[in-house]
Protein backbone atom coordinates (compact mmCIF):
# COMPACT_ATOMS: atom_id res chain seq x y z
CA UNK A 1 0.00 0.00 0.00
CA UNK A 2 1.70 2.95 -1.20
CA UNK A 3 1.56 6.29 0.97
CA UNK A 4 -1.03 9.27 0.82
CA UNK A 5 0.31 11.57 -1.52
CA UNK A 6 -0.13 14.38 0.79
CA UNK A 7 2.13 12.44 3.87
CA UNK A 8 4.77 14.49 5.10
CA UNK A 9 2.87 17.93 3.23
CA UNK A 10 1.81 21.04 4.96
CA UNK A 11 -1.48 21.49 6.14
CA UNK A 12 -2.18 24.13 3.13
CA UNK A 13 -2.09 22.13 0.31
CA UNK A 14 -4.29 18.87 2.52
CA UNK A 15 -6.72 21.78 2.96
CA UNK A 16 -6.54 23.19 -0.25
CA UNK A 17 -7.76 19.50 -1.90
CA UNK A 18 -10.13 18.94 0.52
CA UNK A 19 -12.04 22.15 0.40
CA UNK A 20 -13.21 20.99 -3.15
CA UNK A 21 -14.97 17.53 -1.96
CA UNK A 22 -17.42 19.88 0.77
CA UNK A 23 -18.72 22.10 -2.09
CA UNK A 24 -19.05 19.60 -4.33
CA UNK A 25 -21.20 17.44 -2.08
CA UNK A 26 -22.94 20.99 -1.63
CA UNK A 27 -23.85 21.57 -5.24
CA UNK A 28 -25.43 17.79 -5.23
CA UNK A 29 -27.82 18.87 -2.57
CA UNK A 30 -29.40 20.39 -5.13
CA UNK A 31 -28.11 18.94 -8.50
CA UNK A 32 -29.62 15.44 -7.53
CA UNK A 33 -32.85 15.99 -7.35
CA UNK A 34 -33.35 18.48 -10.71
CA UNK A 35 -31.36 15.43 -12.75
CA UNK A 36 -33.91 12.96 -10.95
CA UNK A 37 -36.75 15.51 -11.86
CA UNK A 38 -35.81 15.92 -15.79
CA UNK A 39 -35.21 11.81 -16.30
CA UNK A 40 -39.31 11.39 -14.66
CA UNK A 41 -40.01 14.20 -16.65
CA UNK A 42 -38.46 12.89 -20.07
CA UNK A 43 -39.70 9.84 -19.60
CA UNK A 44 -42.58 10.97 -20.09
CA UNK A 45 -44.23 10.37 -16.44
CA UNK A 46 -45.09 13.59 -14.10
CA UNK A 47 -43.46 14.19 -10.74
CA UNK A 48 -45.33 12.92 -7.79
CA UNK A 49 -44.88 12.51 -3.96
CA UNK A 50 -42.64 10.03 -3.84
CA UNK A 51 -40.47 11.20 -5.96
CA UNK A 52 -40.31 14.02 -4.00
CA UNK A 53 -39.61 12.11 -1.30
CA UNK A 54 -37.11 9.97 -2.33
CA UNK A 55 -35.56 13.94 -3.51
CA UNK A 56 -35.82 15.19 -0.21
CA UNK A 57 -34.22 12.21 1.49
CA UNK A 58 -31.18 11.95 -0.90
CA UNK A 59 -31.11 15.91 -0.61
CA UNK A 60 -30.59 15.33 3.44
CA UNK A 61 -28.38 12.52 3.37
CA UNK A 62 -25.78 14.92 1.24
CA UNK A 63 -26.15 17.80 3.47
CA UNK A 64 -25.19 14.99 5.97
CA UNK A 65 -22.10 14.70 3.71
CA UNK A 66 -21.85 17.94 3.42
CA UNK A 67 -21.19 18.32 7.28
CA UNK A 68 -19.23 15.14 7.86
CA UNK A 69 -16.66 17.13 4.99
CA UNK A 70 -16.49 19.99 6.77
CA UNK A 71 -16.07 18.25 9.90
CA UNK A 72 -12.81 16.59 8.28
CA UNK A 73 -11.13 20.30 7.27
CA UNK A 74 -12.46 21.49 10.91
CA UNK A 75 -9.85 18.95 12.62
CA UNK A 76 -6.37 20.15 10.91
CA UNK A 77 -7.56 23.86 11.16
CA UNK A 78 -8.02 23.24 14.72
CA UNK A 79 -11.37 24.25 15.38
CA UNK A 80 -12.58 21.97 18.09
CA UNK A 81 -15.79 24.42 18.42
CA UNK A 82 -16.88 23.67 14.87
CA UNK A 83 -16.23 20.29 15.35
CA UNK A 84 -18.63 19.82 18.39
CA UNK A 85 -21.34 21.77 16.39
CA UNK A 86 -20.89 19.39 13.23
CA UNK A 87 -21.07 16.08 15.08
CA UNK A 88 -24.10 17.29 17.44
CA UNK A 89 -26.05 17.99 13.79
CA UNK A 90 -24.85 14.48 12.35
CA UNK A 91 -26.23 12.94 15.35
CA UNK A 92 -29.41 14.40 15.13
CA UNK A 93 -29.44 14.16 11.68
CA UNK A 94 -29.43 10.34 12.25
CA UNK A 95 -32.84 10.02 13.47
CA UNK A 96 -34.18 12.73 10.59
CA UNK A 97 -32.70 11.32 7.66
CA UNK A 98 -33.98 7.58 8.89
CA UNK A 99 -37.63 8.98 8.85
CA UNK A 100 -37.60 10.48 5.60
CA UNK A 101 -35.90 6.83 4.12
CA UNK A 102 -38.62 5.21 6.10
CA UNK A 103 -41.27 7.44 4.33
CA UNK A 104 -40.20 6.44 0.78
CA UNK A 105 -39.75 2.90 1.31
CA UNK A 106 -41.96 0.83 -1.47
CA UNK A 107 -45.68 -0.14 0.05
CA UNK A 108 -45.61 -2.43 -2.94
CA UNK A 109 -42.94 -5.69 -2.63
CA UNK A 110 -43.54 -7.36 -4.93
CA UNK A 111 -42.35 -5.18 -8.07
CA UNK A 112 -38.90 -6.74 -9.18
CA UNK A 113 -39.57 -10.34 -10.65
CA UNK A 114 -43.64 -10.07 -10.16
CA UNK A 115 -45.01 -13.70 -11.11
CA UNK A 116 -48.39 -12.49 -10.19
CA UNK A 117 -51.45 -13.20 -12.65
CA UNK A 118 -52.68 -9.10 -12.34
CA UNK A 119 -48.87 -8.45 -13.73
CA UNK A 120 -48.21 -11.23 -15.76
CA UNK A 121 -51.63 -10.42 -17.86
CA UNK A 122 -50.88 -6.81 -18.29
CA UNK A 123 -47.24 -7.72 -19.36
CA UNK A 124 -49.04 -9.53 -22.41
CA UNK A 125 -51.05 -7.03 -23.40
CA UNK A 126 -49.46 -3.84 -22.52
CA UNK A 127 -47.36 -2.02 -25.41
CA UNK A 128 -44.09 -1.76 -23.11
CA UNK A 129 -44.58 -5.35 -21.85
CA UNK A 130 -43.17 -6.51 -18.56
CA UNK A 131 -41.80 -2.86 -17.56
CA UNK A 132 -45.43 -2.30 -17.36
CA UNK A 133 -46.37 -3.06 -13.72
CA UNK A 134 -49.00 -1.47 -11.94
CA UNK A 135 -46.91 -0.05 -9.50
CA UNK A 136 -44.38 1.72 -12.55
CA UNK A 137 -47.43 3.21 -14.77
CA UNK A 138 -49.36 4.34 -11.00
Amino acid sequence: MSPSPFAGRDRAALRKHLSSYWKMEAGNVLLVPLIVWAMVWSAGDAPDAAMWLGAAACSFLLVVGTAAWLLVLAGPDGKPAQAAKLIAFCARAEIVSLLLLGAVAPRRRHVGRCQRRHCQRLAATHPRGRRAHPARLA
